[in-house]
């Protein structure tokens, strides 16, 4: 009896735990809180964050939008990759990771790689980026006043730009 009741008391604290740390409300999440905000980079290069995208990417050309998701042949830069997937590594109130991992390319030099991009906010005005490259920031995004229109933007990936 004296176990049934160590036990019963035990399950009792793991599910307080998990529900404790599971609680936290998803409209708290990044792209939530940054839904429909643009910023931009020192080259003039323009991310908007909404949920359901993983970010889009524009310039006065146009603009270009990633999904979670997993893409099969991608020709990108002389390389025919048989499978390109999109993850999200961690999302929270004021970090976004998000990940892109491509399966060894048909070509000359198409190595298999993984791609690691983290947003995290520094501020009101002001988000860190950071790529798994070389460890270092690679630039700040400055909020923008007004919103980049994606109107017209197309799935980056299935048409072979990789990040």
């Amino acid at each position: 009896m004296k176990k049934l009741i160590c036990l019963l008391t035990l399950l009792f604290l793991i599910s307080s735990c998990s529900n404790d740390s599971s609680s936290s409300d998803s409209t708290q999440l990044f792209r939530n809180i940054f839904n429909n905000t643009s910023w931009v980079d020192a080259d003039g290069v323009v991310y908007t964050f909404k949920t359901g995208k993983l970010f889009y990417w524009g310039d006065n050309t146009g603009s270009v939008y990633y999904t979670v998701g997993s893409y099969n042949n991608i020709e990108y830069d002389g390389c025919i990759y048989n499978t390109v997937n999109n993850l999200i590594d961690l999302e929270d109130n004021d970090t976004f990771t998000i990940r892109q991992i491509t399966s060894t390319g048909v070509g000359s030099f198409c190595p298999a790689s993984s791609v690691e991009f983290t947003f995290q906010v520094v501020n009101a005005n002001t988000i860190e980026v950071q790529t798994n490259y070389d460890g270092l920031i690679d630039s700040y995004l400055i909020n923008k006043t007004s919103n980049f229109s994606t109107q017209n933007a197309v799935d980056g990936t299935s048409i072979g730009y990789l990040w």
